[in-house]
């Protein structure tokens, strides 16, 4: 029986279960490891477990709405402010509050009153008419190991108060997203791996905070130490095992690969019972992918 105390245990498991041999001639091995390295990780992200967690939450800090007036020509890439902007706007967006249809701000220098957008004006040409700049799209921390997944966002200064987390597609469809609030929390969307857009975007600057758990190290598959220790409480890493061979059988064409799938999401499903009651008062909202070998 396997002891699953390291992801060299898991990785025979899994090669003893789908027939094949544990001592490395497998024409899988080298495919397993990827498997159960992939696995490691999507298990590891799969929801917010406790022992996933970063300590302490990210912070990222948001910056305020910049107002003023400015003159904005048609089919023009320049926008003429009627003040000084002492620090640099460039990579936030502007807009004409009486257009309303945001633009990047390409270049901008500290200091001056005058900004480059990022394609030519094609509302009407307006003079010291009012505009708003803001900044909807920011970074978070980078892990050593790369990616991070984030699992709630909150306003330090209202902690029972999560964003709902939504995909790019739905956030961008919703109605009303050019408007700000000091007060409304909205949603925030992963627009790339490691980087996400706010709505509404907040009028004061603010301190947005985040649980999340971060990609850990490849395993080396020695069957000794940390490094080949996954962080996957030892009781449930069996999931690992489950969910790898049901990669392995589909590559085998065995029909007996869906059911290794319903295993491993039963295990998940079970994991969730016994950790997710202690997450508290910040909810976790599932990811909405089921495709492929997700669960």
């Amino acid at each position: 029986m396997a002891t699953y105390e390291f992801g060299l245990d898991c990785l025979n498991d899994a090669l003893f279960r789908a027939s094949e041999p544990t001592d490395r001639t497998s024409d899988y091995d080298n495919a397993a490891k990827d498997y159960i390295q992939r696995v490691y990780w999507d298990c590891y992200s799969y929801a917010p477990w406790p022992w996933a967690k970063k300590y302490p939450p990210g912070v990222v800090d948001l910056a305020a709405e910049v107002t003023g007036t400015a003159d904005f020509t048609k089919d023009s890439t320049t926008v003429t402010l009627s003040a000084a902007i002492s620090t640099s706007m460039t990579n936030r967006k502007i807009k004409a509050d009486n257009e309303g249809v945001p633009y990047r701000v390409a270049a901008h220098t500290a200091g001056a009153t005058t900004l480059t957008i990022d394609a030519t004006y094609k509302e009407a040409t307006a003079s010291a008419v009012a505009f708003t700049i803001f900044q909807d799209e920011y970074q978070l921390v980078t892990g050593a190991n790369g990616a991070i997944r984030p699992f709630g966002f909150w306003y330090r200064n209202r902690p029972s108060q999560v964003f709902a987390l939504i995909s790019d597609e739905e956030q961008r469809a919703s109605d009303g997203w050019l408007y700000t609030s000091a007060n409304y929390i909205g949603s925030i969307a992963m627009i790339t791996e490691n980087r996400f857009r706010i709505r509404p975007w907040p009028v004061d600057a603010k301190t947005l905070e985040y649980d999340y758990a971060e990609r850990q190290s490849v395993l080396d598959f020695t069957g000794a130490g940390a490094g080949d220790t996954p962080a996957v409480p030892r009781d449930d890493r069996q999931v690992l095992s489950d969910w790898a061979l049901f990669y392995l059988q589909t590559d085998k064409k065995d029909p007996d690969a869906g059911t290794h799938l319903i295993m491993a999401k039963n295990k998940l499903e079970q994991m969730q019972a016994k950790y997710l009651p202690q997450i508290g008062r910040r909810p976790w909202i599932r990811p909405r992918q089921t495709v492929g070998g997700r669960v």
